[in-house]
């Protein structure tokens, strides 16, 4: 049975301990997960999904055992991301605002209609949503994001209108040459409207520090032995992908892909 070790077994210094799972032993930590899931696997589908707030909310809900809590901002190391995509064949607003006709849980296999290959999906190519510009099968991310108070990481949605901005996010740190697992990221929401004029949040990642060393290596053995347990998108029993759990379009977001990284700032916020 696995038990929280005392503070004299912590594997780094007090002074590096901003992380959790740093004053975990991982053999501690990962016998912990077993013996809590009774022999289940830990997959996406049982992580809190932080979503995107409707009507330019700028608060995230983070689910707790006891009770939500509200947050401005989330801050942590990003251990994981994988695209998704979903496609509803009526614009918001119109038909039963149920689960789209077509989803993918790991943006390469589509379940449902039309279902298939998504990268040779018609509805996969720019100018074919209702606006004309970006794509009708809207792309999300799922960012699994490992907050110092947690020893699982979050899950946010990045929805469509936002895509943009954190592949942005991540060239730069590419650019700096910085490593989005060492960097701890910090995710606010800023109010954007349409091209309706309907309110909408905006995600907007940004570095806010780094992780010292021994953390690094505490985070660096702790992505790997946890990352297989958060790939997503196929059954093994069948190998056929899963239906991922998608919630209807928000309110007054862009239900569709920014248009490539390439293009202006300002082009970004006129999605429809």
């Amino acid at each position: 049975m696995a038990t929280k070790p005392e503070v004299g077994d912590a594997v780094v210094a007090a002074e590096s301990n901003r992380f959790l799972i740093a004053q975990w032993d991982s053999r501690q930590l990962f016998d912990l997960l077993a013996d809590n899931l009774g022999g289940d696997r830990l997959d996406s589908q049982a992580l809190d999904i932080i979503k995107v707030p409707s009507a330019g909310g700028k608060q995230w809900q983070v689910p707790g055992s006891d009770e939500d809590i509200m947050a401005r901002e989330l801050e942590g190391v990003v251990i994981h991301s994988h695209a998704a995509r979903a496609y509803w064949p009526l614009p918001y607003g119109e038909g039963s605002g149920g689960p789209p006709d077509c989803a993918s849980a790991d943006g390469v296999t589509g379940v449902g209609s039309p279902g298939g290959h998504c990268f040779g999906c018609s509805w996969n190519n720019y100018g074919t949503s209702e606006s004309g510009r970006g794509k009708a099968c809207a792309e999300s991310r799922m960012v699994y994001l490992l907050t110092p108070d947690r020893l699982i990481p979050l899950i946010i949605r990045v929805p469509a209108a936002s895509v943009g901005a954190w592949k942005q996010y991540v060239v730069r740190l590419i650019t700096e040459g910085r490593h989005l697992a060492q960097t701890i990221t910090r995710f606010t929401l800023v109010e954007e409207k349409n091209a309706t004029g309907l309110k909408y949040s905006r995600v907007q990642p940004q570095r806010s520090g780094d992780l010292n060393e021994a953390e690094t290596a505490s985070v660096s053995e702790y992505t790997e032995r946890i990352r297989p347990y958060l790939r997503t998108g196929f059954a093994a029993a069948e190998g056929l992908p899963e239906l991922p759990e998608f919630p209807d379009a928000p309110e007054g977001e862009p239900a569709e892909e920014n248009a490539p990284v390439a293009a202006t700032a300002a082009a970004e916020g006129e999605t429809a």
